[in-house]
């Protein structure tokens, strides 16, 4: 009998697994669709459906497929588009990401932080990248010259991943 639960048991699994990659494919990341829809290249639409607020809340989720959509995008949104994202709190989401991401706590007197996982390197690239999106249009820097405290927390994160 011990053979057949394991046939029972690998036929079981065997469902719950098909079930799982079902569930996945139709439950498309936002991250994933704003990708595909900048693939089709639906112009000035686009910046109507992937508002700054549903973009930032994207963000939140910490995913890298949500942070390459943004840059993307942030590469070809207009002025205002960028204005609402700053001043909606874009870009502090995207320092708290960039701060919460190299953040691998160690005990005080311990040894040096340990390394990044290649997961977590590859989405503080993409936060990094959509930073520069932000500060390369002059909305965006504007809005980072009227804000020294930004400024101050680029300087600081970048202070610790210098140490």
């Amino acid at each position: 009998m011990p053979g057949m639960t394991t046939s029972l048991g690998q036929q079981l699994w065997n469902r719950v697994a098909e079930r799982a990659r079902r569930s996945l494919s139709n439950s498309e990341e936002p991250g994933q669709r704003l990708l595909e829809e900048l693939r089709r290249d639906e112009g000035s639409d686009l910046q109507s459906r992937w508002e700054p607020e549903l973009c930032i809340n994207m963000i939140r989720v910490p995913i890298t497929t949500n942070y390459a959509a943004l840059r993307k995008l942030l590469k070809v949104v207009s002025r205002e588009w960028m204005v609402e994202f700053v001043e909606r709190g874009g870009l502090a989401v995207l320092l708290e990401a960039l701060e919460r991401l190299g953040s691998c706590p160690g005990p005080p007197d311990g040894p040096p932080r340990a390394p990044l996982g290649m997961e977590k390197t590859i989405s503080q690239l993409r936060v990094v990248e959509c930073i520069r999106e932000v500060m390369n249009s002059a909305a965006g820097l504007s809005f980072l010259l009227d804000h020294a405290e930004y400024v101050h927390q680029l300087v600081n994160e970048n202070d610790k991943k210098i140490q």
